[in-house]
């Protein structure tokens, strides 16, 4: 009976772990729609040599974007979050990211990176001049886990073109067909400080322990007692 009920605590408190591992909510979620919604500017913490352009002129109903003002000058947005805690996982989705090759001097160059202090950047896209007339790349994952166990996130965007300032695009949507989020960011962090709690697997093995103990002292005092009795 003992050895059923250690064994079934031992797969709950196993289920249990693998479930809070598994876990499918965010403690912060934020998107938005396209570069020209309104809360598209919450997190934008600096922008240089960049600007906000809509291909039709109705931001709400055609192609957006991204993209430098001067030529040969190198255009970046940099974004910061900063959370309550320290983080345990980040997925980023950052779009669409276009550069584009006419020839004739009219190309453009790209690159996303991330970091937790502002000050030391991680690549997470490059996008040099394409050979063809354009290349495209979406972020949609997970951020690697250099980049965790920090109260903050940073996003930067690098663009430079020559010839034509479009040649280099970000977050480019087509708002009138295309109804996702063209920019997420979402995180798990913690609040807790190390000595706050005991870490699940921690807690796991003490809890076993502490039984294997107190069965083996039970089947001792038994034997103790049949052998007096005999």
């Amino acid at each position: 009976m003992k050895r059923i009920t250690l064994t079934t605590l031992m797969a709950a408190l196993c289920f249990s772990t693998l479930n809070s591992q598994a876990q499918t909510s965010w403690d912060f979620q934020f998107g938005y729609h396209d570069v020209f919604s309104q809360n598209a500017l919450n997190y934008v913490v600096q922008e240089q040599n960049i600007q906000r352009s809509s291909e039709n002129g109705n931001p709400s109903d055609g192609v957006s974007y991204w993209n430098p003002i001067n030529n040969g000058v190198e255009a970046t947005l940099t974004q910061e979050f900063t959370f309550p805690g320290t983080t345990t996982q980040i997925f980023l989705n950052d779009g669409s990211e276009p550069v584009y090759n006419f020839g004739g001097g009219n190309y453009g160059t790209q690159s996303v990176w991330a970091s937790t202090d502002g000050i030391n950047w991680v690549q997470l896209v490059n996008l040099p001049p394409p050979s063809n007339i354009s290349n495209d790349y979406f972020y949609d994952q997970d951020l690697p886990a250099s980049l965790l166990g920090s109260d903050q996130i940073w996003i930067q965007d690098r663009m430079e073109t020559w010839g034509w300032d479009i040649m280099a695009q970000y977050l480019r949507a087509d708002t009138s067909a295309n109804p996702n989020d063209v920019f997420d960011l979402d995180a798990n962090y913690t609040t807790s400080s190390v000595g706050d709690t005991l870490p699940t697997f921690t807690l796991l093995v003490f809890t076993v322990t502490s039984l294997c103990l107190a069965s083996n002292c039970t089947k001792r005092f038994a034997n103790s007692h049949t052998a007096n009795i005999r």
